[in-house]
């Protein structure tokens, strides 16, 4: 009996230092793991764009050519901001993006309706640069009149911050229409932000810029299959395209205008040649 009762603390005895010993290892295990993973490093932040360098070689390009060049960049995901000799300039067709907004302005004002017709006149302006569909729409926002039409563009402009943009009377060619590279850029932004008039209306604006049929500007400076929206305008002494550019990096912003040229349409190519200096500069 007395055996037995020895032999009962003894197992008693080797149960409760194996249990303590197991209970030890197991703690040591786990300080083990959480000293381990407080001494990984961090992981390495992706490096940031030298855009200074960028910015130079976008100066000396558009410094070679002949006339008034200006120039926006914007990484729209840092926020970084290369504008280069952005000043007021005449507009061109980079206009209608403009009167897109004053329509939409005036609708969710409850100023106008936009009926179907006026929607695909919307879309046809954008798209394709359509100038009847143009005129026709600022009429209707100047009840009837063209010229209130396009005052009512120019203060919606001006309200919005767009402080070079719309139609004055200045220059050898009179009452016309003026914009600069920082308004086109700063509207795209908010485009993308979804802060022009609405993002349900911002939202409109961007699918008829990506539909954009005319694409041999800045656009053609991507690679096939790179998602791009844009609006260009074009006279004959301006060349200008305003864009978006979806590289696999994140989205970018760019706007050109050439103004003051004297063969404006043999300026074409270098809208090309000067994104495709971009776009693989982001994405080298």
């Amino acid at each position: 009996m007395v055996k037995k009762l020895l032999l009962c603390i003894i197992a008693a005895v080797l149960c409760s230092c194996f249990f303590l010993a197991s209970e030890s290892s197991e703690e040591q295990f786990i300080d083990a793991r959480i000293s381990t993973m407080s001494a990984a490093p961090a992981p390495t932040p992706e490096p940031k764009p030298d855009y200074t360098r960028l910015e130079n070689i976008l100066i000396s390009m558009l410094e070679s050519k002949e006339g008034d060049w200006s120039l926006y960049f914007e990484d729209y995901e840092t926020g970084d901001i290369i504008s280069i000799n952005s000043h007021q300039v005449y507009s061109a067709s980079l206009i209608k993006l403009f009167v897109a907004e004053t329509v939409y302005n005036q609708a969710a004002n409850g100023r106008m309706s936009i009926s179907s017709t006026t929607e695909d006149e919307i879309r046809k302006m954008l798209t394709y640069s359509d100038n009847d569909s143009w005129s026709d729409l600022a009429r209707k926002i100047g009840g009837g009149s063209y010229t209130n039409g396009m005052n009512i563009v120019t203060t919606t402009a001006q309200n919005e911050g767009f402080a070079d943009t719309g139609q004055f009377f200045k220059g050898e060619h009179k009452n016309y229409n003026f914009t600069s590279v920082n308004d086109c850029g700063t509207y795209l932004h908010r485009i993308l932000d979804g802060t022009i008039i609405s993002p349900e209306y911002s939202e409109k604006i961007l699918n008829y810029l990506k539909q954009q049929q005319h694409t041999q500007k800045l656009p053609s400076g991507v690679p096939e299959g790179v998602e791009t929206a844009n609006k260009t305008g074009e006279l004959e002494y301006v060349q200008g395209d305003a864009a978006i550019v979806y590289a696999p990096s994140g989205p970018y912003i760019l706007v050109m205008i050439g103004d003051g040229l004297d063969d404006s349409y043999g300026q074409i190519p270098f809208f090309g040649e000067t994104s495709e200096v971009i776009y693989e500069y982001v994405e080298k």
